[in-house]
């Protein structure tokens, strides 16, 4: 509905058969709608993709989706 509504081409069921498929195409349209508001970079970690697209810090790992905590909570304890 939302691709007929901007006048976007359906996608046939040649394009998208496997749920691999599937989700390259979400990507494309996720990189498309929120590119520069960081909210990508939340759709990569919960898919666990290993080579952002023009990724800086390619190969990701589980240890780079992980921020530390910041050096006060260490300090005071706080979790």
């Amino acid at each position: 509905m939302v691709r007929a509504a901007r006048l976007i081409p359906q996608l046939s069921t040649a394009v998208v058969n496997t749920p691999e498929q599937l989700d390259a195409e979400l990507q494309k349209e996720y990189r498309k709608e929120l590119y520069g508001e960081g909210q990508l970079w939340f759709w990569y970690k919960r898919k666990n993709v290993i080579n952002i697209p023009d990724g800086v810090g390619n190969p990701m790992t589980a240890a780079k989706y992980t921020f530390p905590l910041p050096l006060n909570e260490i300090e005071f304890g706080i979790n």
